[in-house]
């Protein structure tokens, strides 16, 4: 369709894209967008902003038009942060949502203060998310009534924080205005985030085939992503030992030993699979391929809509085998820290040892998964003898004593035959 004068030009480039350019005696580049449809939205932003006196003189880009060439660079490695990124499509579509459509992103980059970008994080907190539905044989997305979550609030922030930092680099502003905001989330966390002893007892009864993995990932305390990445290559049951490697969280590859019920859940698994060469996965999903990161085996409930609009939740394997708490794929890993710290599976671990078995970040990400379960310290409290307090029962003897989150900086003292110990508190 052709433009009237005045309005700017769309380039198409030899690799496909689309190159924007505004109208004027500079015809400055507005950005290169993968689509002509993206193009088109960019210069039709551009000019209403220009008529609406948001942008005054024409000669000002706005943090849309900037953050959309900003994008492309990120996506092709052109900029300082690109080695950083883990899911560039997760990125454009946060930005998109939540950046892209904002009044923000219609402001010119050199008129934007922190007030704005504060602004627009409290029309952020405002703002209800949106969960995508099946409707019609297409996946459609709807509002899912719950305010966003202060992880994706930080998320795009991040993002506008690292596209002012570029823009900073390419001398168009001389200062980050996003710099200094924060988004502070509620300081308590969920307390029983992961299974008990009585709930994994209960996943005995699934399917070999969902059964295993299942096991296996809270055993290794692998996430869901690394998982479906697994292959043979990445085990070794002899050794006991496996290997993450590839697009982890981090960016460092993990080794770490196998638990023996871990080695003995591959050894099944191996005696259900097809083939097992290195290359194979060692989870496939249809036809031997990967499956989606996001994928969860049916483990969480499904709600839907059929034809006529009628709600419906279909059972996953959680509800099926009587899980009643809504405990996520991901709390497979929480599950991981928590009973090794408790030493529901053998010793207790130390923080430390979690650490890095898990390969958290910093000790304090280990202390957050590392949830308690009801009555676990009003156990240990009864099973502790004070060497002022009574003689202890015989069954009370020969206990390991752990306290604090970090042990109290005490190492794990084990009582022998009419021993006592003495704990001084300052």
């Amino acid at each position: 369709m052709k433009r009237p004068n005045g309005f700017g030009t769309i380039e198409e480039l030899p690799t496909g894209w689309f190159r924007v350019r505004r109208a004027g005696g500079k015809r400055e580049t507005l950005g290169t967008f993968e689509t002509r449809e993206r193009a088109e939205s960019m210069l039709r932003g551009w000019n209403a902003g220009i008529a609406s006196g948001d942008i005054a003189d024409g000669t000002g880009i706005t943090l849309a038009a900037f953050g959309e060439a900003w994008l492309v660079r990120r996506r092709h490695g052109g900029n300082a942060h690109a080695r950083k990124v883990k899911d560039i499509n997760n990125e454009e579509s946060v930005w998109s949502m939540h950046v892209a459509s904002s009044a923000l992103a219609a402001m010119p980059l050199d008129s934007i203060r922190r007030i704005h970008v504060e602004d627009w994080i409290c029309e952020l907190s405002l703002k209800n998310s949106v969960s995508p539905i099946t409707k019609g044989g297409k996946v459609v997305r709807r509002d899912s009534g719950k305010r966003l979550s202060p992880a994706t609030i930080r998320h795009a922030l991040r993002l506008v924080r690292q596209c002012f930092a570029d823009a900073v680099a390419r001398e168009l502003i001389t200062r980050n205005p996003a710099e200094k905001v924060a988004v502070y989330a509620e300081t308590s966390h969920r307390t029983d985030g992961f299974l008990t002893t009585a709930e994994i007892a209960k996943l005995e009864s699934l399917p070999a085939d969902k059964r295993i993995p299942i096991l296996f990932t809270m055993y290794t305390g692998a996430r869901q992503s690394e998982m479906w990445r697994l292959t043979w290559a990445d085990v070794d049951v002899d050794g006991a030992r496996f290997w993450i490697r590839g697009d982890t969280k981090n960016g460092k590859a993990r080794k770490a030993p196998l638990l023996p019920v871990a080695i003995a859940l591959l050894e099944e698994q191996k005696t259900l699979s097809s083939t097992t060469e290195p290359h194979d996965y060692v989870f496939p999903g249809p036809k031997g391929k990967r499956w989606a990161k996001g994928y969860d085996l049916g483990w969480a409930d499904k709600p839907q809509r059929n034809t006529k609009g009628e709600f419906r939740i279909t059972p996953g394997l959680r509800s099926r085998v009587g899980i009643t708490r809504h405990i996520r794929f991901h709390d497979l890993r929480h599950t991981c820290a928590s009973h090794l710290l408790m030493g529901s599976w053998g010793a207790a671990w130390r923080l430390e040892e979690v650490r890095e078995y898990l390969a958290h970040s910093s000790i304090s990400v280990t202390e957050r998964y590392a949830h308690l379960t009801r009555g676990h310290l009003d156990t240990l409290a009864a099973r502790t003898v004070a060497q002022s307090g009574p003689e202890p029962k015989e069954e009370n003897r020969g206990i390991a004593l752990f306290s604090g989150a970090d042990n109290g900086g005490f190492e794990p003292s084990t009582l022998g035959s009419g021993g006592r110990c003495s704990i001084q508190l300052s």
